[in-house]
């Protein structure tokens, strides 16, 4: 994240300006700079959480600022009716949510893992087709096989063969209802072999045994405090993910464990 707080910086003037407007300059806590707010050895009080949020604040305000010019000029140019206009993102964001801690999490780097750091914005624009909110969970794997059957390419058949993606039209146009087209599972990726396995109801975050791993022992060791183990949690009843059932709920682990 952008040093905002470096009032001395003259090679990023558009984001002073984002920083001008957002960022409370008197704020004299804790946070050096936004390198800290992942910082995994401190507890954030409210001051610090609003200092680090009004940075999050700023750099969506810039990024709205920047849609807006492009869709304004594809008015302008008669475009915007016959455009597919997509805005999403690679990943989410988690400032000061977790750190490490025997009582509530493991790992610093699951961090991304949780679904603050995997949930994104996900808007399509479509020619055509009407407003509608999906509930069933996609991935940015699905977007080219949503891409192709939205163009109707002649290859649409083969590439959503080959894909490990699945076309969402059928949701966006309300041919398949969320229970004709669940996916069952989405996966996501974290650093090295660290995966999460997540349905609509559970998440279950796969860890892999770092104790004898000597490339983990040479890179802060500490940190792999716990191992083939991994997190489970139901969402429904915990969307916060606070309370690991990995070991209350083992036959549901083991299960989505082997998917």
């Amino acid at each position: 994240m952008h040093n905002f707080r470096d009032e001395g910086n003259k090679l990023d003037p558009i984001y002073n300006y984002y920083y001008d407007l957002f960022v409370d300059k008197t704020y004299n806590g804790r946070l050096k700079d936004a390198s800290e707010f992942n910082r995994w050895d401190k507890d954030l009080d409210n001051e610090d959480k609003r200092y680090a949020d009004s940075f999050l604040d700023a750099k969506i305000k810039f990024v709205d600022d920047q849609i807006k010019i492009l869709i304004d000029k594809l008015k302008d140019l008669d475009m915007w009716k016959k455009t597919i206009f997509i805005i999403h993102a690679d990943h989410g964001e988690n400032i000061y949510d977790y750190y490490i801690s025997e009582e509530k999490h493991t790992i610093i780097d699951l961090r991304s893992l949780y679904d603050k750091g995997i949930k994104i914005p996900l808007i399509i624009k479509i020619p055509g087709y009407k407003p509608n909110i999906i509930k069933e969970q996609v991935e940015l794997i699905d977007l080219v096989p949503t891409l192709v059957d939205i163009m109707q390419l002649s290859f649409t058949t083969k590439i959503n063969k080959k894909s490990e993606g699945k076309s969402a039209l059928p949701l966006i146009s309300g041919i398949k209802s969320s229970g004709e087209y669940n996916k069952g599972y989405a996966f996501s990726q974290g650093h090295g072999s660290v995966f999460s396995i997540r349905t609509n109801e559970w998440k279950y975050i796969h860890i892999p045994d770092f104790k004898n791993n000597k490339t983990a022992q040479e890179n802060n060791s500490e940190r792999w405090i716990f191992f083939d183990i991994g997190e489970l949690y139901n969402l429904k009843e915990d969307p916060q993910e606070t309370k690991n059932l990995s070991f209350d709920k083992t036959s549901i682990r083991d299960k989505m464990k082997k998917i």
